[in-house]
């Protein structure tokens, strides 16, 4: 028996504007490291990494550590890494670095570095601890998150640069939990986030010396936390759940929930633009501009397990974040979310982002940013090449810029948009369904 679709001629219409439009987008390559988005680096391991961070002038010094002794090196933003030879082959779970040529790693051993990771010296051994996490809050005051056997969390404290460790704080976790991220936003107040049949966050003033418990029911675990300052915070949970302090973690609430299960959050504050970063399972990485209260996904590389994100480069613009597989990616510009409308810092390159919602109806902001100030033209055409809106046609200074695009009276379909500044022109396209 034969069977015939019939589609009608509106319906085919879309399809064929969809299908064409993911054509477009996913073939779409830029060439250079200023108009990609994302970048993967090339790490030179196929282990699982744990951690990462960024030193230096400019930030351009970085190091990654993971599992059966890796650790690595680049004194060029990733563009290379190479391996720095350790003693041991634990599996390292963090690493941090206060400036160039001081810095820890942290496993079943605590290794420090006062030359750059030329050389190596152990600083903390004992078989029945493995450190989870190691943060300084400045050049003297630093912290070691270790698990004892019987659940007995551990806090290592020096307040010398690490030169000698307070390795006598035993804390008794009552929800006999897994300890999962440490964040102190001052020398005094610290937090300690876990789980793993039941989760808990725990809270100190004393700068680590005695803590209080907190059982947060949402998940078996809160696997990420980060404060702004000793009030406000936010923590992730294994089920998704994205919540928020305003008073040191008295009380938690709910403020969203992710598709997948967060792994780490990220707060920072870069020349008064505050940001926070989500990453987790299946190339998850989340974006919120407002301090929580909407997210953009900025996923990338589907199917890996993203572990940590640290901010690089100049003025900390750039993105490095590390997982499994030896998985390094790197973006430049924030992962293509553009921050602020106008920057008091000079972009490094001319680009143009991918405008925001895309697919949208009946509004999208289309963001830009200017290396050199001059005369800027942006367009919006229809997929036949007529001219359908100017946005933009006059002088404009260096610095980042966003337009919104209101699409009225224009039909759903595909749109594509172009700016020109000098010898600089590029084009995208979006998806108008209404």
């Amino acid at each position: 028996m034969n069977f015939i679709l019939k589609i009608s001629y509106s319906n085919f219409k879309k399809i064929f504007i969809i299908i064409f439009f993911l054509t477009f987008l996913y073939s779409d390559k830029f060439s250079g490291s200023c108009y990609a988005q994302w970048q993967i680096q090339t790490s030179g391991t196929s282990e699982h990494l744990s951690s990462i961070c960024f030193t230096g002038t400019n930030n351009q010094i970085g190091y990654a550590v993971g599992h059966n002794g890796v650790v690595i090196k680049t004194t060029n933003l990733g563009l290379n890494w190479s391996s720095v030879n350790i003693p041991t082959l634990w599996n390292y779970n963090s690493v941090f670095f206060t400036n160039s040529d001081n810095g820890w790693v942290v496993g079943f051993e605590v290794y420090r570095t006062s030359n750059g990771g030329e050389d190596w010296t152990k600083v903390i051994t004992n078989p029945e601890i493995a450190g989870f996490k190691v943060q300084f809050f400045d050049s003297e005051n630093g912290w070691i998150l270790g698990l004892k056997i019987n659940t007995r969390l551990r806090i290592w404290k020096t307040t010398n640069g690490g030169d000698n460790w307070d390795t006598s704080t035993i804390i008794l976790n009552p929800y006999i939990s897994d300890p999962m991220d440490m964040h102190f936003p001052s020398v005094e107040t610290g937090f300690i986030s876990g789980g793993n049949t039941s989760s808990f966050i725990a809270k100190t003033i004393t700068s680590g010396k005695n803590w209080f418990f907190q059982n947060v029911p949402y998940g078996r675990y809160i696997s990420g936390i980060n404060f702004k300052d000793n009030l406000t915070g936010w923590a992730i949970s294994d089920s998704g759940n994205i919540l928020k302090t305003t008073n040191g973690g008295t009380n938690w609430y709910k403020t969203n929930t992710v598709a997948y299960g967060g792994k780490k959050i990220y707060y920072k504050n870069i020349n008064n633009n505050e940001q926070l970063w989500i990453i987790g399972a299946n190339g998850s990485i989340l974006y919120s501009g407002n301090l929580g209260n909407s997210w953009q996904s900025v996923t990338f590389n589907s199917g890996h397990f993203y572990e940590d994100l640290t901010f690089s480069g100049n003025n900390q613009t750039g993105i490095h974040i590390v997982g499994n597989n030896g998985m390094i990616i790197y973006s430049g510009n924030a992962g293509g979310v553009n921050i602020k409308k106008e920057s008091s810092v000079n972009p490094q390159c001319f680009t143009l982002y991918q405008n925001y919602p895309n697919p949208f109806n009946p509004n999208t902001v289309i963001k830009y940013s200017l290396e050199k100030s001059g005369f800027v033209s942006l367009k919006v055409y229809d997929i036949m090449g007529k001219e359908m809106k100017i946005l933009v046609n006059e002088n404009k200074n260096i610095g980042d810029y966003e337009v919104n695009f209101h699409s009225e009276n224009l039909a759903s379909g595909i749109y594509f948009y172009r700016i020109k500044s000098g010898n600089f022109s590029e084009t995208k396209c979006m998806l108008l369904i209404k």
